[in-house]
């Protein structure tokens, strides 16, 4: 959006609210003007939280390595790990 210089005025508190329900909210323009948002989300499936929980019983830590914001991090509910993010997203 900021290449093709699309202002994302009236749509901040969304993305927001979007980010701090754990989504990641992405714009959408047609034609250079802003035309709504969306978002997406990642499911943590329950088989997720019964594999860590039992590397854990095997002595061995797990660690969640994502791009996705602090927000959305803090969201993912699959046990105890330690959380580190990638760098070089937009989302920081």
């Amino acid at each position: 959006m900021d290449e093709r210089n699309i202002s994302l005025a009236g749509l901040e508190a969304d993305s927001d609210r979007l980010a701090g329900d754990g989504k990641t909210p992405m714009y959408i323009a047609i034609d250079g003007r802003l035309a709504g948002i969306i978002a997406v989300a990642d499911v943590v499936k329950q088989s997720s939280r019964t594999a860590i929980e039992s590397l854990h019983k095997m002595g061995i830590e797990v660690a969640m390595i994502t791009g996705d914001n602090k927000k959305n991090r803090s969201h993912r509910k699959t046990g105890r790990y330690r959380q580190g993010a990638c760098g070089g997203t937009a989302t920081g």
